[in-house]
């Protein structure tokens, strides 16, 4: 059985991309991160963290050089409930409070023991945090949309993963998120699919299919409702 270590690191401006055995949670001190989670993508910055499951591949760079980051790796089995985090989630108030007292001491804490304590503590609240913004069932389901929205998902498929039946997933998400199911998982792919309209040269064609459609039409169409305007249009006039 491992224990949780807890580092502060700096990242480079050059891409770079791996993957690991553990769990991974990036937590911002200084500057940002643009990272690639999965199929998710986002900026790592003041109080937006970023969890990595383990064997998730994750590709990353630094747009400015000044950065510090607090990085918790994470041996499977200890942390159990951290599973259900989101690749990207605020910190929460009691969590932010923590990240300060670390970013000052952690450097002086020399005893091993003390260490691992600290840095379970850290990685509890940020359990905590997580599930008090979502119940724990909705941060599932969300999770799962999040890193599953480019394959042939439906609402069956997330409320097993969340363990409810459909009816209940559809109720319980709608009053937390503000949303229907379907409606999310619409949500990701078409903000994945504008991040690489603007970011690759891929064609629309391997776009749709990146996000999870069959038919570039399909796709089209779906996009032309969610931004008011076609995908190509988009990537010219944006």
């Amino acid at each position: 059985m491992g224990t949780i270590d807890l580092t502060q690191r700096s990242y480079s401006k050059a891409p770079s991309a791996h993957s690991h055995t553990f769990h991974q949670i990036v937590i911002p001190l200084q500057g940002e991160l643009e990272i690639q989670i999965g199929y998710a993508q986002g900026v790592l910055c003041a109080d937006r963290a970023g969890f990595i499951c383990a064997q998730e591949t994750h590709e990353f760079a630094a747009p400015e050089g000044n950065n510090q980051f607090l990085v918790a790796d994470i041996p499977i089995d200890q942390a159990p409930r951290i599973a259900s985090l989101s690749p990207f989630f605020s910190l929460s108030y009691a969590a932010q409070q923590y990240r300060s007292f670390l970013a000052a001491s952690l450097e002086s804490i020399e005893s091993a023991a003390l260490r691992s304590q600290v840095s379970a503590l850290a990685v509890a609240l940020l359990e905590d945090g997580a599930e008090a913004q979502y119940d724990r069932r909705v941060a599932a389901a969300k999770c799962y949309i999040e890193r599953h929205f480019h394959l042939d998902i439906n609402v069956r498929n997330v409320a097993d993963a969340a363990a409810l039946s459909p009816r209940q997933l559809n109720a319980l998400f709608k009053a937390q998120v503000g949303t229907t199911v379907h409606a999310y998982v619409v949500r990701c792919r078409m903000e994945r699919a504008r991040d690489l309209l603007l970011t690759s040269s891929a064609t629309i064609t391997n776009i749709a299919a990146a996000v999870g459609y069959d038919s570039a039409a399909a796709f089209s169409y779906r996009f032309r409702q969610f931004f008011d305007r076609s995908p190509r249009y988009y990537r010219q006039n944006a």
